[in-house]
């Protein structure tokens, strides 16, 4: 394994994050791999109905793990809003 300490040219990282296993997972092995996790984002339309952990959990476990957590609102066109959102990543 390499660590970003040990591998300046390691590549940064955002995680989508929905607060289940799967982000946990998908963390994990970010941070295994070398790469450099620099925030946990999460894609949610503006309804209530969002399946997913509450906002407010996942807010918690970016605390926790000592991560920035952005959430980014995305609606029809959806491929344009996820886009933005990435844009948006990259230039932070």
């Amino acid at each position: 394994m390499t660590t970003p300490a040990a591998n300046p040219a390691a590549a940064n990282a955002a995680v989508l994050w929905t607060g289940g296993k799967d982000s946990a997972l998908a963390l994990h092995e970010a941070r295994r791999n070398g790469c450099r996790v620099r925030c946990l984002v999460t894609f949610a339309p503006p309804e209530s109905d969002f399946l997913a952990h509450p906002v407010a959990v996942m807010k918690l476990q970016a605390e926790v793990l000592g991560l920035p957590h952005f959430l980014w609102p995305v609606a029809a066109p959806f491929a344009e809003s996820y886009e933005a959102g990435l844009r948006w990543l990259k230039e932070r």
